[in-house]
């Protein structure tokens, strides 16, 4: 998830890079944040929000690292505003 964004414009792009410890996990995430499930957008590189462009003007990440045959990870979370 991205580092601490507090002290960028609020208009300031910011590039999201997720990973995960788990070889060959695959990481789903949202950016409307709800709980992103195996459904959701599949990560494949790294991409970039800029939260003053939507009606909200916050843009909330939430990531999941998924693999069978183990337990999905702690959805991670990041409000980017």
């Amino acid at each position: 998830m991205p580092e601490d964004v507090s002290n960028l414009d609020n208009d300031a792009t910011v590039i999201v890079t997720l990973s995960t410890a788990t070889s060959d996990a695959t990481i789903y995430y949202t950016l409307d944040g709800t709980t992103p499930t195996s459904s959701s957008t599949k990560y494949t590189t790294s991409f970039s929000v800029t939260a003053g462009t939507t009606e909200s003007k916050t843009i909330t990440v939430k990531a999941i690292g998924m693999r069978s045959g183990y337990t999905n990870s702690a959805v991670a979370t990041k409000t980017i505003t």
